[in-house]
């Protein structure tokens, strides 16, 4: 009884059991059927995107660089793999503006030069796009913004500075020392006058840091500098404005240097020496000096130079091996044309430099050192003063206050 009654309660938990399968049996298959159906719906949804046919991107053009230049660019890439572009599109200025390259005249991996001219000085941004003889069109290539040069920048270039210039007489020889310069530089344009009387162009580049010219004294010598705006750039820009290199400072040279005699000059040879020794170019001991004998101090003494200079500086050395009478304070007088211009007051006398002023001698520099007088000693004249030819140099006081004087070396400098 007890059994049949177990059974049967185990009968009826296997019905609702299968019941209960057949229900999700239905279920399962009722949500596999709504998925299926979305899912067709949405795979047919791309259908009414290409109605008129499948959507093609030829390959587009990458890796482009661009080389600025003046009003212009160069813009280069490689061809790539793909076959069917025909063509190739630049756009410019908002799309406004635009150029064409036939793709056809260059074979796969070549690399593509496209030049755009007549450029405004400017910053651009180009976009290139690949088409193919559908007229199918790639994804676009923008290029980073590139700058167009023209005469802003070319109006704020410099020349190359130049640090120093030197001139040696006796070779007819100026030397220039070049100072760095600014941006690429390419190279320096001089234009000059040799010393046979030739003009002369030479160029020198970014290595030169000094040059040689054998030049004539007295012409101008100008130079233009070239730069790139910056590194790959299809045109250089030279300086519209030409430099001219001021030659100063010249050493006058002493060969023609004299003494001449004026009243009350001293003789200036005493004990075996003689005046010319001082602008023999080398620093003097006795007898290779100049030596006072006897007399009163002040003194003075006269020299021509040859030739009538614009003096800027002067450079005086005492006697070398004994400092004994070497000048400490001293005056330096000249004057251009010595007719009419003798005083007749001796140097010690306190109206010579009222004479001397009257007489057309003009002070040139007034000296005082404050050592021995040994060492050259090199100084710039007064400003202002007129180009003179004659020299008066007039001793005031030595070193050990003497009466006599002397001095090993004297040199004057002068602008051309």
């Amino acid at each position: 009884m007890r059994l049949n009654s177990l059974s049967g309660v185990i009968l009826n938990n296997l019905n609702e059991i299968n019941m209960l399968k057949k229900y999700i049996y239905f279920a399962a298959g009722i949500i596999l059927l709504a998925i299926f159906s979305q899912s067709c719906r949405k795979w047919d949804d791309y259908k009414k995107y290409i109605e008129d046919g499948e959507k093609i991107y030829p390959s587009k053009a990458s890796d482009i660089k661009a080389h600025p230049g003046n009003g212009r660019v160069l813009l280069a890439w490689k061809k790539e793999l793909d076959e069917s572009v025909t063509k190739f599109r630049v756009f410019w200025n908002n799309g406004n503006d635009s150029s064409e390259v036939d793709a056809s005249k260059f074979k796969i991996g070549d690399t593509v030069k496209h030049y755009i001219d007549k450029l405004k000085e400017s910053s651009y941004t180009f976009t290139i796009y690949s088409y193919d003889a559908n007229g199918n069109r790639s994804v676009a290539t923008e290029i980073p913004p590139v700058n167009i040069y023209g005469s802003k920048y070319q109006a704020a270039l410099l020349n190359r500075p130049v640090k120093k210039v030197d001139y040696l007489a006796d070779k007819s020889q100026l030397t220039i020392e070049w100072g760095t310069p600014d941006t690429i530089y390419m190279h320096t344009e001089i234009k000059y006058v040799d010393s046979q009387n030739k003009a002369r162009v030479l160029v020198i580049g970014p290595e030169d840091v000094t040059t040689d010219l054998s030049w004539k004294l007295g012409t101008k010598v100008y130079y233009k500098s070239t730069y790139l705006p910056i590194t790959g750039a299809i045109d250089s820009f030279q300086n519209v404005n030409q430099d001219s290199i001021l030659v100063q400072n010249i050493m006058v040279p002493k060969e023609k240097w004299v003494k001449i005699n004026l009243p009350n000059d001293i003789p200036a040879d005493g004990y075996g020496t003689k005046l010319s020794n001082i602008w023999d170019g080398q620093l003097g001991s006795f007898p290779n000096i100049y030596h006072s004998e006897g007399g009163s101090i002040p003194h003075h003494f006269t020299i021509d130079l040859g030739e009538s200079r614009q003096l800027t500086m002067f450079e005086e050395s005492g006697r070398q091996d004994c400092a004994c009478h070497n000048p400490i304070e001293f005056e330096i007088w000249g004057l251009n044309d010595v007719k009419n211009a003798s005083t007749a007051l001796p140097a010690t006398d306190p109206k010579w430099s009222t004479e001397s002023t009257s007489k057309g001698w003009k002070l040139l520099k007034t000296v005082k050192r404050t050592d021995n007088g040994i060492a050259p000693l090199k100084m710039e004249l007064d400003e202002g003063i007129p180009a003179v030819r004659y020299i008066r140099i007039r001793v005031l006081k030595t070193q050990d206050n003497s009466i006599e004087s002397h001095m090993g070396e004297i040199s004057f400098w002068y602008n051309p």
